[in-house]
Formats: C-alpha cells, structure tokens, sequence
C-alpha cells in the first residue's frame, strides 16, 4: 500500500505551477511588438520539442545545437508493505540536442539533483545518464503526418541503491508518429519498450495533444500507460499537462504539471527552457 506524499509540499508545488498557468497565458496572448515582447518574425514556429511522452516533428538544424534545462520536481510515495518511507527528488537536467543531419539528432542529459526522504538523511548527487538518437524517417511536404523512431541508451551513473537511481541503466527504444487535424491541432502518439537493470522491463504506450493558442503559445496534454509495476493487476498511468512560450525564434520556456496513478511517483512538476542555434 503506497503512503500520501507530504499534504504541505503538494500545496507549495501546485501554488508554483498554477502561478505559472496564471502569467503564461497573459504572455502568449500579448499583444507582440509592445513593452518587452519583441516582435514576432513572419510565420514564426517552434524548433524545439514541446511534448515529454512522445517525440514532436520538431529537430535541431544540420550541424546546430539545441541546448535546454530542466528544473524537476517529483514526489514518492512510500510502501507500507516494505516499510520504504516516502521521499522528494528535485533535479536540474542539462541536455543537448545536434542535428547530425536534418532528419537525425543526437540527444544527451544529464540529471543532478537531491532526495529529500521523509525518513533519514538525503541523496544527493548525479542521476543516470542518457544518450539517445531521434530519426525523422518519413513527413509529407507539409510537414504532417510523421514517423520518428527513437532510441535512449541509459548510462548507471547514478550511486546504486540511492534515492537518485531511477531503476538503474537500460535502454529505452519507440517510435512515434503525429498528425494535424487542424491548424491548431497537433496529435502524436508512442509505443515503446524500456528495459532495465533494476526494474521490470515494460511496455509503454503514449499520446500527446498539443493546441496551439497562436504562433507562440501552446498547451500540452499527455498521458503514458505503461506495465511497469511488479503488481500486474495495475496498469500505471501518468499524466501531464502543460504549456510552451515561444519567446522568440530561438527561445522558449515550458511549464508542465502532473501526476500518476498505480505508481510510486505521485505530483510532478516541471520548468524547462531551451534554446536553439
């Protein structure tokens, strides 16, 4: 039986996101040209990836880099069965993107952060490394639909045993593929399998909806379903939610929220930016 993540940290992370929910908006709906927003290029358009679940159609360009953060919050529940006690991890997650072609990317990250337990003392330190590559093997003249394949090799970087290890090296491999059903309307879907040194090996099926409010602002809806659980009579199910501010042709700033169901993790939270040469 898994044990309520702490009540007050759930409050100060939801005030934070929903802050956030409240003044993008006001951004991404502003007037462009005026006060501090700089003025918008004709037929402006994201070149980073928007989506967590499944990969988007977007992809750094020939022999340019993408470099990005990732400031992550995520809440663990403990296990009455076992006798684990709950804990808090909080990681800033550096990565890159280079476009070895315009249809290939090569993509590292790398966490380090801190594991606040509700008992004992915290971890603290890297967390497993991953290196992956995205390719673009099919996309119309309009660029939709898609098909990306993909591939993550996860490097045991991470102190074993500690709360930073997140299941131990592996490799994750997937395809995704999107569509547009309407000039606001992106959909993407994943289905992927992950295997892992310390974690049952799962199945993993994933969709995206992305709307887009205009030519910088957009919200994210996501969910994963995956069979990652030792208790095969629960299906885990995660869910994520969120927004993308195109701040010019360059950078952009992301904020995401969510939770999951059946799973040790419980509320997510997510700030992230990236920019891109």
């Amino acid at each position: 039986m898994l044990l309520k993540p702490s009540v007050t940290v759930s409050k100060r992370i939801w005030i934070c996101t929903l802050s956030g929910l409240l003044a993008l908006p006001v951004l991404g709906l502003a007037e462009e040209g005026t006060g501090f927003f700089p003025s918008s290029p004709s037929g402006i358009q994201s070149s980073r990836q928007r989506t967590e679940f499944t990969k988007e159609n977007w992809f750094p360009n020939k022999e340019l880099w993408e470099f990005g953060a990732k400031f992550r919050s995520v809440e663990f529940s403990g296990d009455e069965a076992t006798g684990s006690s709950g804990f808090d991890r909080h990681q800033l997650v550096a990565y890159a993107r280079y476009g070895l072609t315009h249809d290939l990317s090569l993509d590292v990250s790398l966490p380090v952060g801190i594991a606040e337990p509700d008992v004992g003392s915290s971890d603290s330190g890297l967390g497993n490394v991953e290196v992956g590559f995205q390719l673009r093997t099919h996309q119309n003249v309009t660029d939709y639909p898609f098909i990306i394949p993909h591939a993550e090799l996860i490097l045991e970087t991470a102190d074993a045993g500690s709360l930073m290890d997140d299941g131990g090296g592996g490799i994750n491999f997937g395809i995704s593929a999107g569509t547009r059903s309407s000039d606001m309307l992106t959909w993407v879907g994943d289905l992927g399998y992950a295997v892992r040194s310390n974690r049952k090996n799962s199945i993993q099926a994933s969709a995206s909806l992305i709307v887009e409010v205009n030519q910088r602002f957009s919200f994210i809806g996501e969910t994963r379903i995956s069979d990652e659980e030792e208790d095969e009579s629960n299906v885990q199910v995660r869910f994520l939610g969120g927004l993308a501010y195109e701040w010019s042709r360059n950078l952009q700033f992301s904020l995401y929220g969510g939770s999951a169901l059946h799973s040790a993790e419980g509320v997510t939270t997510m700030l992230k930016t990236s920019y891109a040469f």
